[in-house]
């Protein structure tokens, strides 16, 4: 877990174990919205003009999942500033 904060968000081991155990979970638990989100790029600008449009459907609502997660108390998607002001609270 320490070795993927470390490489996603840039920080030093001594940062890493400065985080309370709830924000180290939770900044863990983003990164694969995060990743989906860069894949989601990566496809649109390299790869998604040459997939059919059912590939393309498929592919684009299978990282929109991971990048838009549900809250599954309340049945909606996480807006960016709620990802922002959960994300801040340390």
């Amino acid at each position: 877990m320490k070795a993927k904060l470390a490489r996603f968000y840039g920080w030093s081991p001594d940062q890493i174990d400065s985080l309370d155990v709830q924000s180290a979970n939770l900044y863990w638990q983003c990164i694969d919205q995060l990743e989906a989100g860069e894949v989601i790029l990566s496809f649109t600008i390299h790869d998604y003009p040459n997939l059919t449009q059912d590939k393309r459907e498929a592919l684009f609502k299978r990282f929109e999942k991971r990048m838009n997660p549900v809250r599954k108390s309340e049945g909606k998607k996480l807006t960016n500033k709620e990802l922002m002001q959960i994300l801040s609270r340390r």
